[in-house]
């Protein structure tokens, strides 16, 4: 049984006996598992695209696993929950399944995430000016 703090994210659970804080990166992936008395008693790796490495096995199975999604050991994929918990993540590949639901239509047209410098080129500039390319 898992305790909520905003909406969807976990931070806490049991195993019917005892009471952990799930402690999570910015994703939502867990990293460890501490007791209420603040000891780490399960520690969580996982590589770059989502992959357990080592940590899965402790005091509580955990179904929750890279980007806080659920981990459906039929299919070998995860659903994050925050990234987008619409589509399934393949850790093997490190891509989705699918793709993005709304597309375009939400209002980001920067697929990267990153701002979109539209600073000129010096160079490029002077040479359109001066009709050489």
């Amino acid at each position: 049984m898992f305790a909520y703090l905003e909406g969807r994210t976990p931070v806490g659970l049991t195993n019917g006996k005892d009471l952990y804080f799930l402690l999570c990166d910015q994703l939502g992936t867990p990293l460890a598992l501490a007791a209420t008395d603040g000891h780490i008693v399960q520690t969580m790796q996982y590589d770059s695209f989502g992959n357990p490495l080592w940590g899965l096995q402790g005091p509580v199975t955990l179904p929750i696993g890279f980007a806080g999604g659920l981990f459906d050991a039929d299919t070998g994929l995860t659903r994050p929950n925050r990234i987008e918990g619409r589509r399934d993540y393949n850790t093997d590949t490190g891509r989705f399944t699918a793709l993005a639901p709304l597309g375009a239509k939400g209002g980001d047209t920067d697929w990267n995430g990153m701002p979109a410098l539209a600073l000129p080129y010096p160079a490029k500039a002077e040479r359109a000016a001066s009709g050489s390319s």
